[in-house]
């Protein structure tokens, strides 16, 4: 992402070029940024529509949030076999048996971050209170990750039509 700032412009002829101050200023103008985790469209939709690759893209991409600790390995492991059984029920043109299973996922995802659909009002790693006991939120998987991951299995299902109430 890139947007328009200010002109750098210097009172006299600027640093001399063969100066170590104007290498210095390049590296500074060349490295102007900070990077934050962000949430962008990173799966690409099969055309023509196929579930069972929605599935494996997306799969794919949850796969990547281990290593930048977003997602516990553990908990990988345990939509991993959702994932296939998923993926295996679509490919052998089970469209309600795949669907329970991305349920059984939502409802993993749901259950580490209950409050998916409401405002981050508690959100990264702070101290939730629940009628005065602390709770403290999930390690498996990052409440922004969880959304994510939450959002891509609802598409799937109302692509395949199979989700009524989202």
């Amino acid at each position: 992402m890139d947007g328009i700032g200010e002109v750098l412009g210097f009172p006299d002829e600027g640093p001399v070029e063969d100066s170590d101050v104007l290498d210095e200023l390049n590296r500074l103008r060349d490295n102007d940024f900070i990077t934050r985790p962000v949430a962008v469209p990173m799966i690409a939709v099969p055309a023509p529509f196929d579930a069972a690759v929605l599935l494996e893209r997306i799969q794919a991409q949850m796969h990547t949030w281990i290593s930048v600790q977003l997602l516990d390995a553990s908990f990988s492991s345990q939509l991993d076999r959702a994932f296939q059984s998923a993926i295996s029920a679509y490919r052998l043109n089970q469209p309600q048996v795949g669907k329970k299973y991305i349920q059984t996922m939502r409802e993993l995802i749901k259950k580490e971050h209950s409050d998916l659909g409401r405002d981050e009002e508690n959100e990264n790693g702070k101290v939730q209170e629940k009628n005065g006991d602390k709770i403290s939120q999930s390690k498996l998987i990052d409440k922004l990750a969880a959304r994510v991951l939450d959002f891509d299995l609802n598409y799937l299902m109302k692509r395949t039509g199979g989700n009524k109430d989202d």
